[in-house]
Order: C-alpha cells, then structure tokens, then sequence
C-alpha cells in the first residue's frame, strides 16, 4: 500500500484478478472509493483491450519488414582449398626442416618424445594464433558497426 492506498500494480491486479490480492487490500477495496473506482476503470480498461478486433493490414506487413532487415553473409577469409595448401606447405616444411634428423627420432625414444613435444606446441600456437586473429576481425567488426 502506498499513503493508505493500493499501489498501481495492486489495482491493475484487483481489475485482472481480484483473487490474486491479499485479505487486507480486498478489506480496503470495500471502503476506500478512489481505489475501487481506479480497480474499476482497471477492469473495463482490459475488457476493452480483449474484445478489440485484431489487428489486420491490407498490405504485406511480413514482406516489409523482413525487406527492411539487414542481410547477414558468411564471409570466409580463405577458402578450404588455401587452409589445405597452407597444412601442406607447413607440414612439408616441417619435414624438410627436420630430415636430418629423422633417424635420431626414429632410433631414439627421448629425442622423438621431445621434436614430437616442440611440433605440437608449434602447431597448437599456429591455431591458436588464428583463432586470436579471427576473434580480433570479429570484434574489430562489432565496434566498427
């Protein structure tokens, strides 16, 4: 209650659903004129906005609005045919980087554990590098909007 009378929510609950109110604001709805008035025009304020017709265009509304959208792309930055390219091309490096030393990886448990351990943080940087490069295009995108 708001200065002895029922707030504005609490009347536009009494003209939807009179049930929904406590004891104490129905006891105050019964003896207070101004509130059971302002319940009241609550009420037939929502019969009213009920029984209004639909709303009904004679024009494509639809058709409009989606016209007026903004359209979205997928834009790629490379085509997968260039992501394969630049695999090989990184993979054959790698390999020829590393010919020389093919029979130590191969002879040996400990040099193969370690080249294959610095080849795999290489290619997670690469990736990782991408990714950090994609999601700054994306936002660069956003603020540029």
């Amino acid at each position: 209650m708001n200065n002895g009378h029922l707030t504005e929510e609490r009347l536009q609950i009494a003209g939807l659903e009179n049930e929904l109110l406590s004891a104490a604001e129905k006891l105050h709805l019964q003896h207070c004129d101004a509130c059971r008035l302002q319940a009241a025009s609550y009420k037939q304020l929502f019969a009213e906005v009920q029984s209004a017709p639909h709303a009904a265009f004679d024009f494509p509304l639809e058709e409009m609005v989606m016209a007026g959208l903004p359209e979205t792309r997928k834009r790629r930055s490379l085509p997968s045919l260039a992501w394969i390219f630049i695999a090989l091309a990184t993979g054959a490096g790698l390999f020829w980087a590393t010919k020389k030393y093919l029979l130590t990886l191969v002879t040996g448990v400990l040099p193969f554990t370690l080249y294959t351990s610095v080849l795999s943080a290489l290619v997670i940087f690469i990736f990782l590098a991408f990714d950090m490069y994609r999601r700054y295009q994306q936002i660069f995108r956003i603020v540029e909007q």
